[in-house]
């Protein structure tokens, strides 16, 4: 790897520039501007760089001239190109580690991340893993370019797994050529470079192994060993596990082939390809064709259409888990999508207007999260609405709901943002002014959906009672859904359905399938079985199911790869049991994927997955696609990635119950970590959003440091939102955490003792 070019950057390590060989100093904003311009490529418009790297400057566009002509001063006048509004490095007197780095490990500059790399030589392999000399830009933090900081993230979570692959295939390659001494260094640092990689372990072991080494074989298991159930709480695969049972026996060891390979951890590679067509088989949440239900979607079309001729209605939904609450709405929401006016009964055309649908659903997780459920619904409601709109709000709703939504603070520069102050006042003023934000445009039908309600904290369910009192005359309707069985657990959900009892509004109670709606949906999900047995196949189904809409449908679905019926039908006992029938067909890797997801409790992306299960890429990869292929995970697309969950709640409680309680603690520690990990790269207002999801992972995983550090963010995000009583519940966390601190040696107690200062006075 030759570098002709006068000017030499390295990016992998910490920042370093030399110039016809002499080391250059640049500051910090400069080192990272050159870095992004390195590692990106391309061109980038002044808009575009002074939005990554000077969003809060008075004067951006000065900023970054500065900035450029600095760079040209200190690194050499033709080190950039600028054509009109863009600007490149120039990479004919520039070489960058990073570039020679993808070259030889990424033939496709990072586009796939799940394939190995196979036509790299051994010598080119060895010169490109020697470039990573430690994470991208190592130790360069700019606290003041929030934008920059994320996309630093995702630049060394790719680097790294290059360097990850680039190891892995090193070393097999070795092993092929049966150079095991050449390999065992690189081995062991791939190892140090992933402690977590179980494949790498095995690598070593076997190495060792190969190469007489039998008590440091067995010294790297243990390691290997007591790191996995330190960080996750599980023990060594089978194939290492049974590795190391060779080892403990006969020895020397018997070479049964030379072309023998270590175990493969990963028994199966997923290509983006396959990845993109489960998700897009995944994304669906409705299972089969909706059958039964006459009344309950009756009374909820004729809820809609008494909305869309200005009287509004509130209606409640309980079920058990997996009655077909969710199921229901969505088949509302689907015709209320297709046409403007129902078919139920007759609307007046002067009546008929365009209609909108905005849908939240409450979380375990976010469950410490004032208002989490309507923040949706808020930020689905503002998309809306254009600038002449919100001009049209009433200062007080400018002011109260750009608290809530930093979105609409953003289109409100100028506006002035007092503090709250906890008055029973204020909060009538506050939700008046959810009230004045949800009415525009004006005379706009609306179906609000909140779902799974016994998971909605205090304030959402305030909120959810103080609009059934002032819905009459508004064009909306107003669904909550909830479980029957949980619904005990919340005292604010129990007031909430007393009270609504009291006034008489309606709720729908789910009864299970019936006998003939179980045949109804048998002829959409096993179209093979022939009419004379569906009236027997219905009546087995619906006395071993109870009738449960979820269960039936998975239990169909199992049948349906049968053209026969089979003598004793293949009914599990509950949901639950269908799911482990499915989560033991996967990998060990992958089900260990799933219980970081179970865990996370909310939907995540592949390397949100990785970094809780401290699984692989390709488990990761695998697990997704295996989930999306048996249903047990789906898929939503948004603008920036692709975000996975369970596809109902009672498969990530099978999950759930499948996991020790250690590492289940483990889990929660790893998310509580993560999450601290990426809100730290971000600005306050993003921090005081993420400090309560953070606090939940952190009383779970017992991470008493996160719990005393975001506590007081946590608190003062509540007291932004109104939420005084979550706001003091959470300053009590923190004084609690301080105290279990203080027996951590290397707890700072001389700083911490300002924070809880702090905390006692507010």
């Amino acid at each position: 790897m030759s570098n002709p070019q006068p000017i030499q950057l390295h990016l992998l390590g910490s920042f370093s520039i030399t110039s016809d060989k002499k080391v250059l100093s640049l500051r910090r904003k400069t080192r990272a501007l050159l870095a992004f311009l390195a590692v990106t490529g391309q061109a980038h418009s002044r808009q575009a760089l002074m939005d990554m790297f000077f969003q809060g400057a008075n004067a951006p566009a000065r900023a970054l001239a500065v900035l450029l002509s600095r760079i040209r001063k200190q690194v050499g006048a033709h080190v950039l190109h600028t054509n009109g509004g863009t600007v490149r490095l120039n990479f004919d007197v520039v070489w960058v580690d990073v570039v020679a780095f993808r070259r030889v490990l990424d033939r496709d500059v990072g586009r796939r991340p799940v394939e190995p790399v196979q036509t790299a030589t051994t010598a080119a392999l060895s010169a490109g893993v020697s470039l990573y000399r430690a994470d991208l830009l190592n130790g360069l933090m700019l606290n003041d370019a929030p934008e920059f900081e994320l996309w630093l993230l995702a630049e060394r979570a790719q680097m790294r797994h290059l360097q990850e692959r680039g190891l892995m295939r090193l070393v097999q390659q070795y092993i092929e050529q049966q150079q095991f001494e050449m390999a065992l260094p690189y081995a062991k640092q791939l190892v140090q470079h992933n402690p977590l990689l179980e494949e790498a372990h095995a690598q070593m072991i076997w190495l060792y192994a190969h190469t007489g080494q039998r008590d440091a074989a067995l010294t790297q298991y243990a390691q290997c060993r007591a790191l996995l159930h330190q960080e996750l709480a599980i023990e060594p695969g089978e194939a290492l596990q049974s590795l190391v049972a060779n080892l403990e026996g006969e020895w020397p060891l018997r070479l049964r082939s030379v072309q023998a390979l270590p175990p493969h951890i990963v028994s199966k590679t997923i290509t983006p390809a396959a990845l993109s067509a489960g998700v897009s088989t995944g994304l669906k949440l409705v299972t089969g064709d909706f059958v039964g239900r006459v009344v309950e979607l009756a009374a909820l079309q004729m809820a809609w259409q008494q909305a869309q001729s200005g009287q509004g209605s509130v209606i409640t939904i309980a079920a058990q888990a997996g009655g077909g609450k969710t199921r229901l709405v969505q088949e509302l929401i689907a015709q209320v999508s297709e046409t403007p006016a129902l078919s139920v009964v007759e609307v007046a055309p002067a009546a008929v207007r365009s209609a909108g649908v905005l849908t939240a659903r409450c979380y375990e997780s976010s469950h410490a999260l004032p208002y989490e459920p309507w923040l949706t619904l808020f930020e689905q409601h503002l998309q809306r609405l254009d600038d002449d709109t919100i001009d049209q709000l009433l200062p007080q709703t400018r002011t109260f709901m750009a608290r809530l939504l930093p979105q609409l603070a953003r289109r409100l520069p100028q506006l002035n943002m007092s503090e709250p102050t906890g008055t029973f006042v204020e909060m009538e003023q506050l939700y008046t002014a959810v009230i004045d934000f949800l009415t525009q445009p004006a005379d706009t039908p609306t179906l609000f959906f909140l779902d799974d309600l016994q998971w909605a904290d205090e304030a959402s369910l305030r909120l959810f009672h103080y609009l059934t009192q002032r819905i009459e005359r508004l064009p909306w309707l107003l669904i909550g859904t909830y479980r029957t069985e949980e619904a005990t657990n919340s005292p604010a959900l129990t007031l909430l359905i007393d009270d609504l009892s009291r006034r008489g509004l309606p709720r729908l109670t789910m009864a299970p399938f019936s006998v003939a709606e179980v045949a109804e949906l048998a002829v959409h999900l096993w179209p093979q079985l022939a009419p004379g047995y569906r009236g027997h196949v219905a009546e087995m189904l619906a006395q071993a199911t109870g009738g449960n809409a979820l269960f039936v449908t998975a239990v169909l679905r199992e049948l349906a790869t049968s053209d026969t019926v089979p003598g004793d039908l293949p009914v599990p006992a509950s949901v639950r049991e269908l799911v482990l029938r499915r989560l033991r067909r996967l990998p060990e890797g992958c089900q260990q994927v799933l219980e970081g997801l179970a865990v996370l409790g909310t939907s995540a992306t592949l390397t949100q997955l990785q970094h809780v299960s401290g699984r692989s890429v390709d488990e990761v990869a695998q697990a997704v696609e295996l989930g999306l292929q048996w249903g047990l995970v789906v898929g939503e697309i948004t603008v920036s990635t692709t975000q996975y969950q369970f596809h109902h709640d009672l498969v990530r409680e099978a999950v759930l119950v499948t996991i020790s309680a250690v590492r289940v603690q483990r889990l929660h520690h790893r998310s509580a970590v993560w999450l601290s990990h990426i809100a730290g790269h971000q600005p306050a207002a993003v921090q005081e959003e993420m400090a309560g999801r953070i606090i939940f992972h952190a009383q779970q995983g017992e991470a008493h440091s996160l719990l005393f550090q975001w506590s007081p963010i946590a608190a003062v995000h509540a007291r932004h939102m109104f939420a005084y009583q979550d706001a003091l519940a959470l300053l009590e966390i923190g004084m609690d955490a301080f105290m279990h601190c203080q027996l951590d040696p290397d707890f700072d107690k001389n700083d911490a003792e300002n924070t809880l200062f702090e905390m006692i006075v507010v």
